[in-house]
């Protein structure tokens, strides 16, 4: 658990205000990768449920289910992608120091 914590630092906590301490030098790449790992098992079961009731919600209410993807499809294009490019630009910017 403690390798996850170093691992995910959040960018908040690189400044003055820090949420978890910095100490040490950066996690290297053996670190990072088990980190990232580690993430996604927890995330596999998760996603698989949100895909069982999306099937279940399909089956059961169509009409209601296809207002729902339109509204989250349109979620996806108006707040997602636009958080999806700032963090790219973010990582090109960091990439580029």
């Amino acid at each position: 658990m403690a390798c996850i914590s170093r691992s995910i630092r959040p960018l908040w906590g690189l400044g003055g205000n820090e949420a978890w301490p910095v100490t040490g030098s950066m996690v290297d790449d053996v670190e990072a990768r088990e980190a990232v790992r580690q993430l996604m098992r927890r995330f596999d079961p998760i996603a698989g449920q949100g895909s069982a009731m999306a099937l279940v919600l399909a089956k059961r209410y169509p009409h209601e289910y296809a207002r729902w993807r339109a509204a989250a499809e349109a979620a996806l294009q108006t707040m997602i992608q636009p958080i999806r490019d700032a963090v790219a630009e973010s990582g090109a910017v960091q990439a580029a120091r």
